[in-house]
């Protein structure tokens, strides 16, 4: 039997121009489709710390966000001063629309709103369960003020919340962001404030390397995969022949495959949708630090208009806002059911 890699190559020899020529636009408009991406439920914790106990020139404070997106904001003067991730979803979120520029400047409160609102819209959070959410710090006003701005955003995307509050130590704010809340808060604006950049190795042939098997070999083909399944009819509409080497494509593909077929299958999406086209970038390994930092980031823009695609119709679908009076009400069902905001948290973090 021919080999299942060299027939898909040679059926799409007369579908699929070469690599580099110009691909005709789709015949109709694609289809969205939802079904393979499980959306994430909406977990977050944010961890606020007293201006006084970080004296770094004016009043400063840190305030540390979960959703399994983990990002950190330092406030300085009530304002946000730079905010940075703490592991690779949190890139994606902060890589959407320039969202990490837009939220500096702004109040805490205004920020984290935003972040959760652009993680909901890349499907970080389940629109239709409850938002548990966990707000940590030193100053019960500040804790108070972005627990009610948390519950106040929900409330108005019709989404039901449970916000504990936490009043922690500066040693427990420092466990939740990693490093000692002072040292980071005083480096904030001089390391990068993407995580998946200060993550890799700083040596150029390594960072080719760290490159080839956790992105090329990694997030690159696993993504590669899931957009294959996600058009996987649109991609057949043209090329009804090769049904069965693109679900064995999905399924399952070894590196040296996936490195044989990839511009082949990368021109099939490209012609579905036509920002796939960034993959055929993402393919080529990097020879400088510089150009793995460019790799990294045009990927996580890629991931975030995936996401956004994938989850549009999850995020835009009408929600009547929720009265106060619903908010109370839902609460006092959560503790009379689990003793307490505090237990509830405690049962939705553990099935994480």
């Amino acid at each position: 039997m021919m080999n299942w890699k060299r027939k898909l190559n040679r059926e799409l020899d007369g579908i699929v121009p070469p690599y580099g020529d110009a691909l005709p636009a789709p015949a109709r408009p694609v289809r969205r489709r939802f079904g393979w991406m499980a959306a994430v439920a909406a977990v977050l914790v944010l961890a606020v710390v007293l201006p006084f106990l970080l004296p770094i020139g004016s009043a400063s404070a840190c305030v540390a966000v979960e959703i399994n997106p983990k990002v950190v904001f330092v406030v300085k003067g009530g304002k946000v001063q730079s905010c940075v991730a703490l592991n690779e979803d949190a890139d994606v979120v902060l890589s959407y629309d320039g969202l990490q520029q837009k939220l500096c400047g702004q109040s805490v409160e205004e920020a984290v709103s935003a972040f959760a609102d652009t993680a909901a819209r890349l499907g970080y959070v389940d629109m239709d369960d409850v938002a548990a959410a966990r707000i940590s710090g030193t100053d019960k006003n500040k804790v108070q003020s972005v627990s009610q701005a948390l519950s106040q955003f929900f409330a108005q995307k019709g989404v039901y919340s449970v916000a504990v509050q936490n009043f922690a130590t500066v040693s427990e704010i420092s466990d939740i962001i990693g490093q000692n809340v002072r040292t980071f808060a005083a480096q904030a604006n001089k390391i990068s404030p993407v995580y998946s950049q200060r993550s890799a190795p700083k040596d150029a042939q390594q960072a080719e390397e760290y490159y080839r098997t956790h992105y090329l070999f990694g997030e690159v083909k696993q993504t590669v995969q899931l957009l294959v399944q996600c058009f996987m009819q649109d991609i057949l509409d043209f090329a009804d022949g090769i049904a069965d080497q693109l679900m064995q494509f999905v399924e399952y593909v070894s590196d040296e495959v996936f490195e044989s077929v990839a511009h082949t299958v990368v021109s099939l999406l490209q012609r579905v949708w036509q920002p796939a086209e960034a993959f055929f970038d993402l393919l080529e390994l990097p020879n400088t630090l510089e150009q793995f930092y460019a790799k990294v980031q045009e990927f996580l823009s890629v991931q975030a208009q995936i996401r956004e695609r994938m989850f549009a119709q999850a995020y835009e679908q009408a929600r009547e806002a929720l009265s106060q009076s619903q908010v109370q009400s839902f609460l006092q069902d959560v503790i009379a059911q689990y003793g307490s905001e505090q237990a509830y948290w405690q049962s939705v973090t553990q099935q994480q």
